[in-house]
This record gives C-alpha cells, structure tokens and sequence, in this order.
C-alpha cells in the first residue's frame, strides 16, 4: 500500500495542509528524478527515436524543449523533464508505429483533437516510453501552406482526461537541419530560429526556467474556444 492510500485509509484529509505539503514534496522527486532520467538515457531515447523513423523511412525532428536545448544549449535545457519531437501526421500509420515498438518504445497515451459540435476527432500527440521514460511525439499537418501542431494544456475547470488547446503555425518542414546533443546530430524542422521565436517569442535565447505555454510572452500561439474543441486524452498502457 502506498503512502498516500494508507494516509486516506486511516482517515486522512486530501484537502489538509500536511497532504498538500506532501504531494509537492513527492512531485518535486518525480521531476528531479525525471531530470537526470533526461541527461543518462535522452540521448539514449532520440537515437532510437530517429533510428525508427528512418527505419519506417519518414522524416523526424526535435521539436518544442528538446529542440530550444538542442539550439541554444547543445544538450538538454536544465529544468526540463522529458523529450518532445515531431513527425508529419500523415506518416503515423502501423509502418512507423512497428518500427518504433521494435525499438524499445511502448505507446503510453494518445491525445486527440475533438471538435465538439461533429464530434470528429484528429490524432495530434502520442506519448510512448522508452525503458520508462516519456518521448511526446506531435504530429503536424500543412494546411494554406502552413504547417500546424497542436498542443494539449492541462486547466483545472476540465476534466481529468480532457485539455485545452494550442495552435501553432510553422514553416512546411523541407529541408531539415543539422543539431547537436552533447555531440550527437539529431534532425531539425526547416528554419529553427523560426520556429523556437513562434513557440517561445523573440528572446528564446535567454533561459527562462519558469516560463509557462501560456505565458504573455508568447504571442503568436492560438488559444482555441473551448466551447468549440477541446483535447482528449486516450490512455493505453497499464
């Protein structure tokens, strides 16, 4: 039984002062010890990651925190807890999907876009794990000559499996460019500075370890209408 069962067990409040304290004390060692998971075994995870996807022969590339670590840092950025990349949604199909479960990755969540009116749902993000660490793989689509990437945010008035909602627009990625992890090359998307100025605004190359998606920084992200679309979160592993 864990600590926090056999507190509620013997009557325990999950509203007290002392739970509380104990649920950040216990979410701080998790990220902590997501953080140094990141440095021994990220490098680890992308190789295997590109490996894959050159396997399924698709394009792939860092994206989000692990693309700013890659650029500025040439490593991971300090304060981050987990590795994000990117593929064209149209090459996630059982192809890439056997090829990635050959390489040691285990599907843990899917998130989709839901339109509420149609009920249509669209694959945006799938989390898999790697000898237990998370790899958040965002799935892009070129619409007007746009490429578009939606990201999921957690807000407390929804639900325990549902999101807000994120739009990016990028440049259609072409070419892609060289980037380095502590010595190792891993893909980059078509115009990298670009692409980190639209997530992380013009002073991206300044560490910033309490900026927020959300923060009034970043201007040029697209909030969707919740009453419109919202993100669902689709559990897979045990």
């Amino acid at each position: 039984m864990s600590v926090t069962n056999l507190y509620t067990a013997l009557g325990g409040s999950t509203n007290s002062s002392l739970y509380k304290s104990y649920a950040n004390f216990m979410e701080s060692l998790r990220l902590k010890l997501r953080r140094w998971n990141l440095r021994h075994k990220g490098v680890e995870i992308l190789k295997s990651y590109h490996k894959a996807c050159d396997e399924a022969g698709i394009k792939c590339w860092l994206d989000f925190g692990t693309l700013l670590g890659a650029y500025r840092e040439k490593g991971f950025i300090a304060h981050d807890f987990d590795l994000d990349v990117s593929m064209m949604a149209e090459d996630y199909n059982d192809k890439v999907i056997k090829c990635l479960i050959a390489n040691g990755f285990v599907l843990d969540h899917e998130f989709f876009l839901v339109n509420k009116l149609s009920g249509e749902k669209l694959i945006c993000e799938a989390t898999y794990k790697y000898k237990g660490f998370p790899i958040d793989i965002f799935f892009s689509r070129v619409k007007d000559g746009r490429r578009q990437c939606y990201v999921f945010i957690i807000e407390d008035d929804l639900a325990e499996d549902e999101r807000a909602v994120n739009l990016y627009e990028f440049d259609p990625v072409e070419n892609l460019e060289d980037l380095y992890v502590y010595g190792n090359r891993f893909n980059g998307p078509t115009n990298t500075v670009n692409v980190l100025e639209t997530i992380y605004g013009s002073g991206f190359m300044i560490p910033d370890p309490n900026w927020q998606t959300a923060s009034p920084k970043n201007k040029r992200v697209h909030r969707l209408d919740i009453s419109e679309y919202f993100g669902k979160c689709v559990k897979h592993s045990n």
